[in-house]
């Protein structure tokens, strides 16, 4: 069987258990986001270059090296809803600091519905803030597709604290599932040296 999705050709994880843990939180958050009824699909890229896209059509791309830094499920939620934003804003591969705000905005509408801490995506750019000073190389693809400034955060964090429910006690943050799922991930065959 062929793999006809846009960006087939990349090193994708080919596990089995990696993928349908990452479909299963993917469409968890996108059945809160998009009426218009799009069958999301979710794939895992071999790469340690912190990154993750979206194409039309509902296609969402995460490199490995982005979720084996992500430290909760309420983050990988977070960086799932921001990329869900994209497509339902069909922001397309151009993306700008006002696409950046929009998906911003979506993601924690999609993650508080779908049950998640919203902070999370606020956890994960502050990491990528501090690897940004730390270690550029590995954020650069990202920082060049997601334009992050610590102004950007703040927003984000005031907006959370201002959304309904975003602050209740039932939001997930994580769980051992997901602790499982990053640990089999950095188990897997060794990543590429793309370091």
């Amino acid at each position: 069987m062929t793999d006809t999705a846009p960006g087939a050709e990349l090193p994708l994880v080919r596990d089995a258990a990696t993928n349908s843990y990452i479909n299963k939180i993917g469409r968890q958050v996108a059945a809160q986001a998009d009426a218009r009824g799009i069958p999301y699909s979710f794939y895992v890229v071999n790469s340690d270059v912190v990154n993750a896209f979206s194409l039309p059509g509902g296609y969402v791309y995460l490199n490995r090296g982005l979720l084996e830094r992500a430290d909760n499920v309420a983050q990988l939620a977070g960086m799932l809803a921001h990329q869900i934003g994209h497509v339902v804003e069909r922001h397309g591969e151009a993306r700008s600091a006002q696409a950046e705000r929009e998906a911003d905005h979506d993601a924690i509408g999609y993650a508080v519905r779908g049950g998640y801490n919203p902070s999370g995506l606020t956890q994960f750019l502050d990491k990528m803030l501090a690897m940004r000073a730390q270690t550029p190389a590995k954020v650069e693809q990202w920082l060049a597709s997601h334009p992050l400034t610590a102004e950007r955060l703040r927003s984000l964090e005031a907006e959370i604290a201002a959304t309904p429910g975003a602050q209740s006690p039932r939001l997930v943050t994580d769980t051992p599932e997901f602790q499982s799922f990053r640990e089999r991930l950095r188990s897997l065959t060794p990543l590429p040296q793309d370091r």
